[in-house]
């Protein structure tokens, strides 16, 4: 699009192509205008994109995209997976696309679009309610350590990870802990309440049972 003249030249790079220019003139498309016009067209178009990236970051999440590639809108307006519950920073239709078709190609195969679809995402997403009214419900009825401890093993459950790895999450959460509250004068208390997590293999198996 912008070809050198001749001379001594400096280069400017834009988002998808470079910019070549004399101290006076640069050419666009064939037609020889002054630089300062060139690098306004140049910086019109890298405005005009981050415009567009702006835009695509702040649209809102359209429902079709739950039957389309098993995805559901959190509380915080933005997509999760229900099949493998990873979280998207952003409501674009094509990230989501290429989520589903890529890692869960075997669901996709097993319920093409339509009632199967359908039927399947809200078996998906009757679980996922049910395991989220579950650890509301002890949260009413346990104090906030044994919330931790359902909340630790519901997240172990839904990544496919080892019960064991309870007590790996807790020796993380302690020894990040000892600096994140170095200067809190209630540290005591908080690191209190995180070495009394319990997090044993058997009390993981456990609380993801009496959540499933």
């Amino acid at each position: 699009m912008f070809e050198e003249t001749g001379g001594e030249s400096d280069e400017v790079s834009r988002r998808g192509f470079r910019l070549r220019s004399t101290e006076e003139s640069c050419v666009i498309s064939g037609l020889k205008v002054p630089t300062e016009v060139g690098l306004c067209c140049a910086a019109s178009m890298a405005s005009g994109e981050k415009k567009r990236r702006t835009e695509e970051e702040n649209r809102e999440f359209n429902q079709d995209w739950t039957e389309l590639f098993a995805f559901i809108c959190n509380t915080d307006g933005l997509p999760t997976c229900l099949i493998c519950h990873e979280k998207f920073a952003h409501n674009k239709k094509s990230n989501l696309e290429r989520h589903f078709t890529t890692k869960h190609t075997q669901f996709a195969g097993k319920y093409p679009t339509g009632d199967a679809r359908k039927k399947a995402v809200e078996e998906f997403r009757k679980k996922q309610q049910q395991s989220s009214s579950m650890l509301s419900n002890w949260a009413q009825s346990s104090n906030n350590v044994n919330l931790a401890s359902f909340a630790i093993s519901l997240e172990i459950a839904k990544r496919g990870k080892p019960f064991s790895d309870g007590e790996y999450i807790k020796d993380c959460f302690i020894r990040a802990s000892e600096e994140l509250f170095r200067d809190f004068k209630n540290k005591a208390e908080i690191m209190k309440k995180i070495k009394d997590l319990s997090l044993s293999a058997k009390t993981v198996q456990d609380r993801t049972a009496k959540m499933s």
